[in-house]
C-alpha cells in the first residue's frame, strides 16, 4: 500500500489510498482498487473466475494474471454491507 500512496500522492489531492483484503472489499467505499492474486482462493484461480468483473487493467506473468486494477461499477455491495451493519447494531 505504501508505494501506491507515495506514487499517487503527487497526482491528485482528492485521492485516498486505503487497504482492504480482496474478500472484504464490499466493506469499503472505493471507486478503483488494485488487487494481487497472492491471496485469491486456489479454486478461483484454477477455474478462471479471477480477475473479477470490472477489471480495467491486468498485469500478467507468462499469461497468468497476477495483479489487476478494478473499477467498481456500482456500490450495491457496499450499501448492502452498511445496511447489514446497521441491522446488527440494532439487534445487539
Amino acid at each position: 500500500m505504501y508505494p501506491a500512496q507515495v506514487y499517487l500522492s503527487d497526482t491528485s489531492h482528492n485521492l485516498k489510498v486505503t487497504y482492504t483484503r480482496y474478500y472484504e472489499r464490499s466493506e469499503k467505499d472505493w471507486d478503483y482498487a488494485i488487487f494481487y492474486s497472492r491471496f485469491i482462493h486456489r479454486d478461483q484461480l484454477l477455474n478462471n473466475t479471477w480477475p473479477p468483473k470490472g477489471t480495467v487493467y491486468t498485469v500478467k506473468a507468462d499469461g497468468v494474471p497476477i495483479c489487476v486494477v478494478v473499477k467498481r461499477d456500482n456500490r450495491e455491495d457496499y450499501l448492502g454491507f452498511q445496511a447489514l451493519e446497521k441491522t446488527m447494531r440494532y439487534l445487539l
